[in-house]
C-alpha cells in the first residue's frame, strides 16, 4: 500500500514538470489534484495499517516509534497533505484571465517536485544502509552501486524540477495576483501548510540525524510536535469559518460561539474526568475538540445537501479524532523496566511481580 502511494507521487511531479516546459499554469491544478489527493490517501492508508499492524498484530505496546522506516512514509505524506491545501486554494483563485493563475503557484510546484524528491530520499535512508546503526528496522548495505544510483536518482529529480522553477521564476511572478487578506480562507490554508511542512521539516532532520554522527530521542519528535498539533487544530476548524477572499471579524465570532464554548466544556470535562493537567496537553484537546466540533457541524449541514463536498470535513475530523486519541492513548501511559529476580517479589505500577521459573515448551505445548 505504502509503495502504490508513493508511486503516485510521480504524477503531480510530472504534471509540475510539464506546466514549467509549456509555461502554462492554468491546466496542470486540476490535473494534479486528484492524483496529490487520491495519493495521499492511500499513503495515509498504508501508515494506519503499518500502525494497526504493530499495536494490534505484534502487540509492541505502541503504534508509533519515530523509527526511520515509520518516518519515511510520513514525511512524504505531510508534504503532500500541504500541497492539497494550496492547490485548492489556486484552483479557487483561478480565473480565465491570461495573467490570472491563482495564488501559491510557485508554493505548489515546490511541493509536487518535494513531494516526489522526498520518497526517493527515504528510500535511500531505508535501503542504502547508512541508518544501519541507528534503526532496527532498516535494511543492510545493498552494496556500493545500488547506494551510487539512489544518490543520482535525488540529485537528478531535484536538480531538474528546481532548475525549471528557477529558469521560470520571472514569469511566474509576473503571472502571479498578489492581493491578500488576513482574514480569508486562502491565507489560512496557506498557514495550515506552512505548519505541515514545519513537521515534515522536524521529522527530516532528526531521521537524517544519524547520517551526521547524531541521534535523537523520541522525546525530540514529541515536544517538537504539539505546538504544531495545536495551532493544526485551530486552524483546522478556524479556516472553515472564514470566506475565500476577506471576512468580517464580528462574522468569525458570530461562527464560532456554539463551537467554541461547546469545546471549552468538552475540554472541562477531559481535564476532571481524564486527569489532562499538562498545560500543551489542556490547549492540544481544546485545539482538537474545537476541530471537531466545527468540522461536524458544518458536516451535519452537508449531509443534507452536497454530499460530494463531504470528503475534507470528514478527513478532518478523523485528524481531530486522532490527536485526541493520542493524548487518551498515549500521553499519561507509564512505562518501567524492572530485572526480577526468582522468586524476589517487586513491586511496580500498583502491581506485585514475582518470577518463579520458567518450564521449556515445543510447538506451543509442555
Amino acid at each position: 500500500i505504502l509503495f502504490i502511494g508513493f508511486a503516485m507521487a510521480t504524477v503531480p511531479y510530472a504534471f509540475a514538470l510539464a506546466a514549467l516546459m509549456k509555461n502554462d499554469y492554468s491546466e496542470w491544478v486540476k490535473q494534479s489534484l486528484p492524483w496529490v489527493i487520491s495519493g495521499a490517501g492511500v499513503l495515509g492508508l498504508g501508515i494506519m495499517l503499518g500502525g494497526y499492524w504493530a499495536y494490534g498484530v505484534l502487540g509492541w505496546g505502541g503504534y508509533w516509534a519515530w523509527d526511520p522506516v515509520e518516518n519515511s512514509s510520513l514525511v512524504p505524506w505531510l508534504v503532500g497533505v500541504a500541497s492539497i491545501h494550496t492547490l485548492l486554494a489556486q484552483k479557487k483563485g483561478q480565473s480565465v484571465g491570461k495573467h490570472k493563475i491563482g495564488k501559491y503557484a510557485k508554493t505548489n510546484l515546490v511541493l509536487c517536485i518535494m513531494t516526489y524528491v522526498l520518497v526517493l530520499y527515504s528510500t535511500f535512508l531505508t535501503r542504502s544502509g547508512v541508518l544501519g546503526d541507528a534503526s532496527v528496522h532498516s535494511f543492510v548495505a545493498p552494496g556500493e552501486l545500488v547506494y551510487l544510483f539512489l544518490v543520482i536518482f535525488i540529485t537528478s529529480f531535484m536538480l531538474i524540477g528546481f532548475g525549471f522553477i528557477a529558469y521560470r521564476w520571472n514569469s511566474l511572478n509576473a503571472e502571479i495576483d498578489h492581493e491578500e487578506s488576513l482574514l480569508s480562507r486562502e491565507l489560512s490554508l496557506f498557514t495550515a501548510a506552512v505548519v505541515l511542512i514545519a513537521s515534515s521539516i522536524i521529522v527530516l532532520v532528526g531521521t537524517s540525524a544519524p547520517i551526521f554522527g547524531q541521534t535523537v530521542h523520541i522525546s525530540f519528535y514529541d515536544e517538537m510536535h504539539i505546538p504544531i498539533a495545536i495551532i493544526i487544530g485551530f486552524l483546522n476548524g478556524l479556516s472553515l469559518l472564514l470566506k475565500w477572499k476577506h471576512t468580517e471579524g464580528k462574522d468569525i465570532i458570530k461562527k464560532s460561539v456554539f463551537s467554541g464554548v461547546t469545546s471549552v466544556i468538552v475540554t472541562l470535562l477531559i481535564i476532571f474526568f481524564g486527569g489532562v493537567y499538562d498545560l500543551m496537553m489542556i490547549l492540544l484537546t481544546l485545539s482538537a475538540a474545537f476541530s471537531l466540533l466545527v468540522n461536524s457541524e458544518i458536516a451535519y449541514k452537508i449531509i443534507k445537501g452536497n454530499k460530494k463536498m463531504l470528503g475534507a470535513y470528514v478527513s478532518h475530523i478523523g485528524i481531530a479524532l486522532f490527536i485526541l486519541g493520542v493524548i487518551g492513548s498515549s500521553v499519561y501511559d507509564k512505562e518501567v523496566d524492572i530485572d526480577l529476580v526468582k522468586n524476589q517479589p517487586k513491586e511496580t505500577l500498583g502491581r506485585t511481580l514475582t518470577f518463579i521459573g520458567y518450564e521449556p515448551i515445543e510447538d506451543g505445548k509442555k
